[in-house]
């Protein structure tokens, strides 16, 4: 009697560390390999649901949903945020902290953040800040926020 696969025939050490280096090496090859394939494929319905929410038509409903002040008017401001939103690029929650943020740096309400608004905050911060570098700081920020978009 004979038995086929239990220990008939043993794997020689050259055998042995060829299968020690090739498993570990096919199993990053295959992951590689499933990681771009997912890569792709989500990158195509990205792509395909900005393309649809770009060239979607203005519509009398989509402009109301767009306009959060209800004046009848889309701005700027309101365009972007709802096509940032429709595009899952942000959410809501996350632009409300934002437009806090603006509020609380812009102290004398003036809906623009200047030289003024920094002082202040510079002051209770106990920096030494004149209106000069302020002014630069300013610029600095602006520059910044251009350079990422």
């Amino acid at each position: 009697m004979t038995t086929i696969g239990y220990g008939d025939v043993t794997a020689s050490d050259h055998t042995k560390w060829l299968a020690f280096l090739f498993i570990p090496f096919s199993v990053g090859v295959m992951g590689y390999i499933l990681g771009e394939l997912t890569t792709r494929l989500t990158e195509g319905r990205i792509h395909a649901m900005e393309s649809k929410v770009i060239n979607q038509k203005i519509s009398l409903k989509l402009l109301q949903e767009m306009d959060e002040n209800h004046d009848g008017k889309v701005d700027l401001l309101e365009y972007m945020e709802f096509m940032l939103v429709s595009l899952e690029k942000v959410d809501y929650e996350l632009l409300n902290r934002i437009k806090l943020q603006f509020k609380s740096l812009d102290i004398d309400g003036s809906g623009f953040l200047d030289a003024d608004d920094i002082l202040p905050a510079a002051h209770r911060s106990h920096l030494e800040v004149n209106s000069e570098r302020s002014s630069k700081m300013l610029s600095k920020l602006m520059r910044k926020a251009a350079n990422q978009y």
